[in-house]
């Protein structure tokens, strides 16, 4: 909205209008909540900073409720900066690849969080590591899924957003 203020010859956009569209406007991937049995919370996360605001948001808005982590993490991404605040999401993680090549290997991963004393568990095929921590959060819980942009993406295809 800023940069089009700078254009001649544009008009200036009205607050209340700017306002409601962007009140309308979808981050997909970021805090995405998709209601469902289970419900799924997918978020992009793939920074420290990005990995504490994520924790901090599931906390605050599934407070109660069961939960289980599906986490892939890029192999460059600094993994010991990110568990800390990912260990906090649930107590139960599901690690996966989505990308065999950039992404940490499952075992790893996994080790990683169990060592942050999670419950973890290395499953390599996405879609089965999709399902199985929906078997695992049940119905009344909640699989937040994060890490990884193509997570994120994944996810939103497995959940029928084709979109994504």
């Amino acid at each position: 909205l800023a940069s089009a203020s700078l254009v001649p010859g544009v008009p200036p956009i009205e607050p209340d209008i700017a306002r409601r569209v962007l009140a309308r406007l979808v981050n997909t991937g970021r805090l995405q909540f998709l209601p469902g049995r289970p419900s799924i919370l997918i978020d992009g996360a793939h920074t420290r900073e990005s990995a504490i605001a994520f924790a901090r948001e599931v906390e605050s808005r599934l407070a109660g409720r069961r939960r289980v982590l599906l986490a892939c993490i890029a192999q460059d991404k600094d993994l010991p900066a990110m568990i800390p605040a990912l260990a906090r999401v649930a107590p139960v993680v599901i690690a996966t690849a989505v990308d065999p090549i950039r992404s940490r290997a499952p075992d790893a991963l996994a080790a990683s969080f169990r060592a942050a004393g999670c419950e973890a568990e290395p499953i390599a095929d996405p879609r089965r590591a999709f399902e199985r921590a929906c078997e695992l959060a049940r119905p009344d819980g909640v699989v937040c899924a994060t890490g990884s942009l193509y997570l994120a993406g994944q996810v939103m295809r497995l959940c029928g957003l084709d979109d994504a």
